[in-house]
């Protein structure tokens, strides 16, 4: 069950450039420019498992 700040967390929603600037997704920058759309917004969990599924993609 989640708590009341978790489920807050995931309905707080954040522009691509406000995630390419935070400190949070420093290490993952150019995986973010590829992988979030301008103009639409993510909460973070959503990113989180975006970049979870791109690094467990298979390649080749």
């Amino acid at each position: 069950m989640k708590t009341k700040q978790e489920s807050s967390k995931e309905t707080v929603r954040f522009t691509r450039q406000q995630l390419l600037a935070s400190q949070r997704y420093a290490a993952v920058r150019d995986t973010l420019c590829a992988l979030l759309k301008e103009g639409e917004s993510y909460t973070l969990g959503e990113v989180d498992r975006n970049i979870e599924a791109f690094r467990k993609r298979r390649i080749g």
